[in-house]
Parts: structure tokens; sequence; C-alpha cells
């Protein structure tokens, strides 16, 4: 994990943050600091550099079965006895 500094094009700095996950999987982010000064800045990419890790490592929660939707000809009949019928 590192925290890399540069100043911006057009005033203010870039941080540029890599990670490598237990999986050895990589990730990297270059924004430019909300902040003006060099040393808000480097605080800010360490903060956000463990904000990132925590939400990438963090468990996913596990996906529901999609809902089952049914057919028009399973629906059909249903349809006509209980709207159709009450709506006239």
């Amino acid at each position: 994990m590192s925290v890399l500094m540069r100043p911006y094009r057009r005033g203010g700095w870039e941080v540029d943050i890599r990670l490598v996950l237990p999986d050895n999987s990589e990730h990297r982010e270059r924004r430019k600091a909300p902040v003006t000064t060099k040393t808000a800045a480097q605080r800010w990419g360490e903060a956000r550099e463990r904000e990132w890790y925590q939400e990438l490592t963090r468990p996913q929660p596990k996906e529901e079965a999609p809902k089952e939707v049914p057919t028009l000809e399973t629906f059909a009949p249903r349809f006509l006895a209980g709207y159709a019928r009450a709506n006239r």
C-alpha cells in the first residue's frame, strides 16, 4: 500500500493510492485532494487509503435468489378471476 503525492497541474495536489489486497489483487486510485496544502493532502490520502481498504475487504452480502416472474399463461386466470371481475 502506498500514497504518492504530486503537484496537480491546475494547483493543489494529486494523490495516487495503490493497494494490494491479501488475495494479490491490485487497485489504484488517482484523485485531486480536496485540500490545498501538501501535508493536508498527505493526511487526506492516508485516510482515503484506510477507508478504501476497508471497503474492498468488507465481506459482500449474499445474493438473494431472483424472484420468479409468472408467465402470461399462469397469470391470466388469476388476473381474470380477481382484478378484471372486480373492476368489470
